[in-house]
């Protein structure tokens, strides 16, 4: 791996992730100090080390030391992180992170964008704008230029996230009457206000697209598809990617499954199964669809959720039999579907755990 140093306060570039690295250390944190998080440029990372350095000193602290000038920041809301546990510092960090800028993460095959929310398409010699919206990728549409799409990227950004939001430009090359149109929106009325046409793929489900007329549920281990199927109905699907999820990705499954009222677990948990990740998930793969983007990721709001305080099985014995059908590299799942329906929830519950 290894790092270079930027010129920037706090900041180094990580060569393996491809990204630049925020560390900062106060005394009240120890010696080893603090992660950021990673960031695709250098500007914005230094930009993030300046929020954090606000919150952890606050603004008129004499030790306070930042990249750029205060006044950059005096309109931004920095959450106050004085006083705070290490821990609750990391926590707020990462939530903080995540709200202005949600991941965007492209697969390999993919031609790479100097730009954030900005890849090529396999299908088009244009670059492809996109962002997250509730937890979604959404399409902003394709685009000539590279610059261009990355300048939709900002505007969109800036109207769904505020000043705050991570950008590829400043924020103050955007007029109010540029991204008016695009505040409040949901992602089809984002789309309709970009006049692009949404993508036939769209799901209410997670895991779940459009494909030749039926719905596909599709679960991605390790950049591999690891699990395909297609099912008449979007719900069987959708039941499909879960009982999946939670074979081959558990930790993920605490997050990302769609039925988490109807999962054999209670609000806390089983012992022995992996805890969701606590700290810097950046290693983790985001589920990535045919276009090589990611179709799933945490939510805008950097809120992790997890179960309903339900601890009873949910589904029917058919909505059962669907999820165990076929799941590549899962022969165990179908001790899943017997915990579901009710049967045998000691090995099942030992098998997922293992």
């Amino acid at each position: 791996g290894g790092g270079t140093k930027s010129q920037y306060r706090g900041v180094s570039y990580d060569r393996k992730k491809g990204k630049w690295r925020v560390q900062i250390k106060v005394a009240a944190l120890g010696k080893s100090g603090v992660s950021v998080g990673y960031y695709d440029t250098e500007l914005a990372a230094a930009r993030a080390y300046d929020r954090a350095a606000i919150g952890l000193l606050g603004r008129g602290h004499s030790n306070l030391q930042t990249n750029f000038e205060l006044d950059d920041y005096a309109g931004e809301s920095i959450p106050r992180l004085t006083g705070k546990t290490r821990e609750e510092v990391k926590s707020t960090l990462k939530s903080e992170r995540l709200r202005v800028a949600p991941r965007r993460r492209f697969s390999s095959r993919a031609r790479t964008s100097r730009f954030m929310g900005v890849g090529s398409s396999n299908r088009k010699n244009q670059w492809q704008a996109r962002i997250l919206v509730h937890g979604k990728v959404t399409h902003l549409g394709y685009y000539d230029g590279e610059e261009a799409a990355a300048r939709v990227y900002d505007r969109v950004a800036l109207a769904l996230h505020g000043p705050g939001a991570q950008t590829n430009f400043g924020a103050d090359q955007y007029s109010a009457e540029e991204l008016a149109p695009f505040a409040d929106l949901d992602r089809e009325s984002l789309q309709r206000a970009l006049g692009v046409k949404p993508m036939d793929k769209s799901s209410r489900f997670r895991g779940v697209s459009r494909k030749k007329g039926r719905w596909e549920a599709k679960v991605m281990v390790n950049r591999r598809w690891a699990y395909r199927e297609l099912f008449d109905s979007e719900e069987e699907a959708a039941r499909a990617y879960d009982a999946a999820l939670w074979r081959l990705k558990p930790r993920d499954a605490l997050s990302y499954a769609n039925f988490k009222d109807q999962l054999p677990f209670g609000a806390q948990g089983v012992d022995g199964l992996p805890a969701p990740p606590a700290d810097d998930d950046d290693d983790e793969e985001d589920e990535l669809d045919e276009d090589g983007y990611a179709s799933d990721a945490t939510d805008a709001s950097g809120r992790h959720r997890r179960f309903g305080a339900q601890s009873g099985a949910g589904g029917t014995r058919a909505s059962a039999r669907a999820m165990g059908r076929r799941v590549e590299s899962a022969p165990n799942l179908h001790a899943f579907t017997d915990l579901v329906v009710g049967q045998n929830p000691g090995p099942a519950i030992n098998s997922l755990a293992s």
